[in-house]
């Protein structure tokens, strides 16, 4: 096997795991999107309605309304954390 192919089967299998990586990334990215919508809407009842769908649907305190609202909590610090980053190396190429 010569350089230049060793060389393009190592370039192969790094294009593989990026892709991957960038697939993960997007569903991950869209289960935090996902789940903000549902804080975001939640809120508005609540706001605009005095309705609070979570606590309806899993029972007011319970355990499983306790984590939907932990995992839209993470998922908004981490779109946070995404959004800040997007923005600090905007910066660094300008």
């Amino acid at each position: 096997m010569s350089f230049c192919s060793c060389f393009a089967h190592i370039n192969d299998i790094l294009r593989v795991h990026i892709n991957e990586e960038g697939a993960r990334m997007k569903a991950v990215n869209t289960v935090a999107l996902l789940l903000i919508i549902i804080g975001g809407l939640n809120w508005g009842l609540v706001g605009l309605f005095e309705y609070n769908l979570v606590d309806s649907l899993f029972g007011e305190g319970s355990a499983l309304a306790r984590v939907v609202y932990t995992l839209v909590g993470i998922a908004a610090l981490y779109q946070l954390v995404v959004w800040a980053t997007s923005l600090s190396a905007k910066e660094d190429v300008a």
